[in-house]
């Protein structure tokens, strides 16, 4: 029995109706604060990226925004209407050359060997595994010039070499292509999210390339990908009470990054790496070509560092312009040290009295700003899937889906967290998920996806569990998504059900191997569609709760009553 998403907004409504008013369901107002404030958010996010309507009307206002924005960097030039903007210019690219003068990566041989593979699909690849990609599947490039690079690296190294050799007695040097292909994501209930998938040796590249900007940025502005999305929540909850930084996003700025924009601004020996490692055009569903007038898209490997390396120094010019100095974020003796700016990809802080002018110079550059989640004044700010209102979490809970058992207990965690969070209690909606579901219920530092989440007391109040002999654990049965995988025996690859057969690569293997590939004598590999089954745990630790949730124990249990009374009464 499954739930519709418009039973289940009512039901929210029903609950939040109960909880403040029937004025819970207009818009927010300047006088709405804290917990009022989160549940307008959660009524306005609940199904915004529920997949309601027809999936060919989401695509097609997703490819017409594509189009547009392709447009717009071929139009794209440089417009200064003021001295200001002279300066603005002036000290950007001042910037540039500073960065990038002395930054010498055009050699694609020595690219290769800071090259990786992506975990998406590639052009003409059988799978999105290393080892299928490279060792079982034709080698797929924009230009013989990357093939023989791809050939002269791999040379050095007996084992691939021999790799390789056993791959092209199979599947030939490989298809030279014209570029990528535009491919579809569910984004939101009304538009898609566009994905280029790239030739195989092209994304090895970008990947590549991507590494050494990610140092560059590093080194330059103490960015690190992988902890800045963090450093970028926390800035955004500290000056949503003071409003001394302000925060920007950009609409469609992976599209937006006009290969006029940077001919006119990198080194030339930056800008020919970059235009020879892209796809010059993208294979549309349609099978027409169509020519790509930005530097890459989404789905290319170096474009997220890329971003954050323009939109970095774009701050940082504006800063030197005022002669305000750039803090950087660092880490102190009792923790972080927190600077006066962020950028991870097109999520950008900045100084709000500065703001009007890192926007302009934005424009300048060929962006758009997000009208919608750029906040420059008053309590709330947004950034990296933090939304803050004068200090307090107002983020609502997105429900992607709600067709399998397994979405549908994610939605009633994610639910039951938001009710805990905010001490705002939600029987209601989560009665109405709860009968439509298995009844697994699983400690509270489970995945979102591996049952109930919920207390031990109302674990173990109908439930006789099963013990560990070793250490008392308690006993459960979890949902765990299950991981296809390749598996080998002395001249063939054992491939799952449903998923194409792959060649025997026996240094390939090896190579994968030495990689980090494979995990307990087998491959992972990605399928459309998850398949779960149920496996036996213990823990000594049920209700121990991720500090990343927001709540403790105590503000569970202060609605977990209220929220859960009909499980008492009737399960």
């Amino acid at each position: 029995m499954a739930i519709t998403p418009y039973a289940l907004y009512e039901n929210l409504v029903t609950d939040l109706s109960n909880r403040f008013d029937s004025s819970i369901v207009e818009p927010i107002a300047p006088e709405d604060k804290g917990v009022r404030y989160a549940a307008k958010t959660l009524l306005s996010t609940l199904l915004k990226k529920c997949i309601t309507e027809t999936e060919a009307e989401a695509n097609d206002r997703a490819l017409a925004l594509f189009k547009q924005a392709n447009h717009a960097c071929g139009e794209w030039s440089l417009q200064i209407e003021d001295m200001h903007d002279e300066y603005l210019v002036g000290e950007f690219r001042n910037e540039i050359d500073q960065l990038l003068s002395c930054h010498y990566f055009d050699d694609l041989t020595c690219l290769f060997s800071l090259g990786r593979c992506g975990p998406g699909a590639s052009i003409g690849a059988k799978g999105t595994d290393f080892y299928t990609k490279l060792f079982s599947s034709p080698l797929t490039a924009t230009s013989e010039a990357i093939q023989l690079a791809y050939t002269s690296t791999i040379a050095r190294s007996p084992t691939w070499r021999s790799a390789e050799s056993n791959r092209h007695s199979h599947y030939g040097l490989g298809d030279v292509v014209e570029g990528s292909r535009l491919s579809y994501v569910p984004k939101r209930n009304d538009i898609s999210r566009i994905i280029c998938v790239e030739p195989t040796l092209n994304m090895f590249l970008q990947l590549g390339y991507g590494k050494t900007i990610e140092d560059l940025i590093l080194k330059n502005y103490g960015i690190n990908l992988s902890t800045q999305p963090e450093i970028n929540r926390e800035l955004a909850q500290i000056h949503s009470t003071d409003g001394k930084l302000s925060t920007i996003d950009l609409r469609s700025a992976s599209d937006s990054i006009s290969l006029k924009m940077l001919k006119e601004f990198l080194p030339s020996h930056i800008y020919g790496t970059l235009a020879g490692l892209r796809s010059k055009s993208t294979e549309l569903p349609n099978k027409e070509q169509l020519e790509l007038n930005m530097v890459s898209t989404m789905g290319n490997g170096f474009t997220f560092p890329l971003q954050t390396l323009i939109f970095s120094a774009v701050v940082s010019s504006v800063y030197r312009l005022n002669s305000r100095r750039l803090r950087k974020t660092r880490r102190g003796k009792y923790g972080r040290i927190y600077g006066n700016f962020g950028v991870f990809g097109d999520d950008i802080i900045c100084c709000t009295d500065l703001s009007a002018q890192v926007i302009r110079l934005l424009n300048i550059l060929g962006f758009r700003i997000n009208e919608d989640k750029t906040f420059t004044e008053g309590l709330f700010r947004e950034s990296c899937g933090g939304d803050f209102y004068d200090g307090y979490p107002v983020r609502g809970v997105y429900i992607k889906s709600l067709a399998s058992m397994q979405s549908r207990y994610v939605a009633f965690n994610r639910l039951m967290d938001w009710s805990a969070k905010h001490c705002v209690p939600l029987p209601n909606t989560l009665h109405a998920l709860y009968r439509t579901v298995q009844k697994t219920k699983v400690p509270l530092f489970e995945n979102d996806d591996a049952g109930l989440r919920v207390p031990l007391s109302m674990h173990l109040r109908r439930t006789i569990t099963k013990k560990s002999k070793d250490n008392f654990a308690i006993g459960y049965k979890p949902w765990r998504q299950r991981n296809p995988s390749l598996s080998w025996d002395d001249s063939k690859i054992i491939t799952p059900k449903n998923t194409k057969s792959r060649h025997f690569n026996y240094e390939g293997l090896l190579l994968a191997v030495i990689g980090g590939y494979v995990r307990k004598g087998k491959i992972n590999i990605r399928t459309d569609h998850a398949h779960y089954t149920r496996q036996t745990k213990f823990t000594s630790a049920w209700n121990d709760i991720p500090d990343s949730r927001g709540f403790g124990l105590e503000q569970l249990y202060a609605v977990v009553d209220l929220n859960m009374y009909w499980l008492y009464m009737n399960d």
